[in-house]
């Protein structure tokens, strides 16, 4: 980090991190062997600087942090919407969860139609996750996630994956597959985010127009 060539607004976001043990905490927690510390605060530094509400630097610093320990490599990341859609920069990913987290008018960052559409080689498009809450299931009162998909698609098929690493063969399929409703789908799936082995975990879901059969 020393080696670092920080300008003076860099230097303004360290000294906000690092004057604070808290922040420095969560930092110090969340960073692991195989992060890039340097990367990891470059990117945080960034959206520090980005984000001019002082109130919000404060309350949406898990979010940057986090945002910062995903990108903090480069990460051969694409689906099939990637050619029709443009992706989104760091600082409008982060946005989007501020202003989701606000006022729920983020999907308008995105696209203004969310209606199902389908790619030219028959693949489901626009699947947008309005929502995560964290609870138990009803039945075992195990901890329990739940993805609220706003708009799914009739014959479509969706799948939750998870995996530690963002490696393209470490994604494991987590919980049962569900069928499109034509409109609010909740995905459901038991994980134990209570578990400080699961303090990093990654989340997708799978699309299909065929039945998945996971084993």
């Amino acid at each position: 980090i020393s080696n670092r060539a920080w300008t003076a607004k860099h230097r303004d976001f360290l000294t906000w991190l690092f004057l604070s043990p808290e922040r420095l905490g969560s930092l110090l927690n969340e960073l692991r062997p195989e992060d890039n510390a340097t990367q990891v605060l470059t990117i945080w530094s960034g959206l520090w600087q980005a984000e001019e509400n002082p109130e919000f630097r404060e309350k949406y610093q898990p979010l940057a942090l986090a945002l910062s320990l995903i990108y903090d490599k480069r990460r051969n990341i694409r689906t099939a919407a990637d050619e029709y859609y443009p992706s989104l920069s760091l600082e409008e990913r982060y946005r989007y969860f501020v202003d989701a987290s606000e006022n729920n008018k983020a999907r308008d960052l995105l696209r203004k139609d969310v209606s199902p559409r389908t790619h030219p080689s028959g693949r489901p498009q626009n699947l947008i996750i309005s929502s995560l809450d964290f609870g138990h299931n009803a039945t075992t009162q195990e901890e329990q996630l739940t993805f609220t998909i706003e708009q799914s698609g009739l014959g479509q098929f969706y799948q939750l994956y998870s995996s530690k690493t963002l490696e393209t063969t470490s994604w494991s399929p987590l919980g049962p597959v569900y069928s499109g409703t034509g409109g609010l789908l909740e995905i459901e799936a038991l994980f134990d985010y209570t578990n400080p082995a699961n303090k990093k975990e990654f989340f997708r879901v799978g699309v299909s127009i065929e039945e998945l059969s996971v084993e």
